[in-house]
């Protein structure tokens, strides 16, 4: 399970995007992101997210977005991150779950 720190910006990526039908990479998605308890959006970020393509990875279809330092969660507790891609007619939904910590001292 991955892990978002409190009170610190996260990063939110989905990379490999790939067309299950040819096999090839999909750098045109529109790429979107929520996290959500129980169902309902975490306050603190505007949902949805969008996650930017990254223009120099168009080897990997990899897309990024940033998670606000300032999203109300709680130590210890399951969040789910749901990714949705679109691109044409097709579309893919990941729901992952995290879970909230305080980042440790090194």
């Amino acid at each position: 399970m991955d892990v978002i720190y409190i009170t610190n910006t996260n990063v939110i990526e989905l990379t490999g995007l790939t067309d299950e039908i040819t096999g090839l990479l999909v750098n045109d998605a529109i790429v979107a992101a929520r996290l959500q308890y129980c169902g309902v959006d975490v306050s603190g970020q505007s949902w949805p997210l969008t996650l930017d393509h990254l223009v120099d990875s168009p080897l990997t279809a990899t897309y990024r977005g940033l998670l606000e330092s300032d999203l109300v969660l709680t130590s210890g507790q399951q969040y789910t991150a749901i990714v949705t891609a679109s691109s044409g007619s097709m579309t893919g939904t990941w729901n992952c779950k995290v879970l909230a910590q305080v980042r440790p001292c090194a």
